[in-house]
């Protein structure tokens, strides 16, 4: 196998350049910014970069990396994000059907197109999570989840949200969505492969959150109710064998509450394999049958996802107020305004503020002393774009967090 099984993706303005050898590559946007796939070597060689943009602004967010190449290339990868007007990646072009649109692009070990999925309407629409399974990676198909905003269309499929923006989850065969009145998006996705045997179903496990009680529209029947523990939940979508849910559930509790990622294990034989949920919480949460308690802050927990059951594995409390720094953004999504939460463990001198993938900042939320304990500073999103934004902390300490606006 040719090397380039390292790589990642992201967005740059003007020109780009890639490497620390002797021939960097270099690459110019188009306009606004372009989004971009570089792949490495083990040894941290850049092996390619390619470009994919217009002259909107156009960013990828998510990548999967397949565990299939052709003799001599490197592996296939899946590409994620959001573009905006026309943007293009050597012989396909895709256009907006309204403000920023959701896409995915299957390439192979050189760069070249094999699938797309494009997703849009007159709204926002942005893909955060993209993935394929063994089973349906062998038809050049994939599975994306993201986010949307009234009414968009993908191949010829239509999902409209219930209020705000909603979650989105597409594959080959379905288009559904999960929300309600508040901001709600999926964040990441993944497959849990060999359940019921080798030859059985992958499950498809979709995560994110909701902002109050949701309904889930699954392609059949009513919609599935899903009701909020309190403030922002997580929430976890199972499907098996792509249409019927295994497990579709709020994780949290009366604080705010996220479900951030999700991760596959190894098998355990020939019968079943595992998954990892990963997130934060701000208080008490329920996680399937268990409640779980958060430390001095926002607490973080990784939970095993065996055969349905959220079975909590690991809970980790960020750092008690005496001992360091916490940063959360809520709500997230967000559209108008949203609040930062900074917990410092000693007073300090801090400049908080909101920049962009590209490190622009778009935002001063805040510059001078602040005191130790928990601070709430609101922050307006009125003049920002949709998109994945970041607000930073620098000075007596310094983290970053990032967060997602919709319009």
């Amino acid at each position: 196998m040719a090397d380039g099984r390292i790589a990642v993706v992201g967005a740059f303005e003007g020109r780009g350049t890639w490497g620390n050898g002797s021939v960097p590559v270099t690459r110019f946007a188009v306009g606004g910014s372009d989004a971009f796939l570089a792949r490495y070597t083990t040894g941290g060689t850049t092996t390619a970069v390619t470009s994919f943009g217009g002259t909107g602004d156009d960013i990828a967010r998510a990548i999967h990396l397949a565990d299939y190449a052709r003799p001599g290339e490197a592996p296939w990868v899946a590409v994620a994000g959001s573009f905006e007007g026309e943007a293009t990646l050597r012989d396909t072009t895709l256009t907006s059907r309204g403000g920023l649109d959701a896409f995915a692009l299957l390439l192979d070990g050189t760069e070249g197109v094999i699938s797309t999925v494009h997703l849009g309407g007159p709204g926002d629409d942005l893909a955060t999570g993209v993935a394929s399974s063994k089973r349906t990676f062998a038809y050049n198909a994939l599975t994306l989840g993201g986010l949307f905003e009234g009414t968009a269309e993908v191949d010829g499929r239509e999902i409209t949200s219930a209020g705000d923006t909603d979650a989105f989850f597409v594959g080959p065969t379905f288009a559904l969505r999960g929300g309600g009145v508040g901001p709600d998006a999926a964040l990441d996705l993944g497959f849990v492969e060999g359940f019921f045997g080798d030859y059985g179903a992958p499950v498809a496990v979709f995560v994110g959150s909701i902002a109050g009680d949701a309904t889930f529209d699954i392609g059949y029947g009513d919609p599935i109710p899903v009701l909020s523990h309190g403030g922002q939940d997580g929430f976890v979508l199972s499907l098996l064998d792509y249409l019927e849910p295994w497990v579709l559930e709020a994780v949290g509790g009366p604080g705010d509450d996220a479900l951030l990622g999700i991760g596959q294990g190894p098998l355990f034989g020939s019968w079943f394999g595992f998954g990892a949920l990963a997130g934060s919480f701000g208080g008490p949460a329920t996680l399937g049958t268990t409640t779980v308690e958060a430390g001095a802050g926002p607490s973080a927990f990784v939970s095993e996802f065996p055969t349905g059951e959220l079975a909590p594995a690991y809970v980790a409390a960020e750092p008690r107020p005496d001992v360091g720094l916490s940063i959360r953004v809520a709500p997230s999504p967000a559209r108008t305004a949203a609040a930062v939460l900074l917990r410092l463990g000693a007073p300090a001198d801090v400049t908080v503020e909101v920049v962009d993938l590209l490190g622009r900042r778009q935002s001063l939320v805040h510059r001078g002393p602040v005191a130790a304990g928990e601070t709430r500073l609101p922050v307006d999103l009125g003049g920002l774009a949709a998109g994945v934004y970041v607000v930073r902390v620098s000075g007596g300490e310094a983290g970053a967090r990032p967060f997602v606006v919709t319009r």
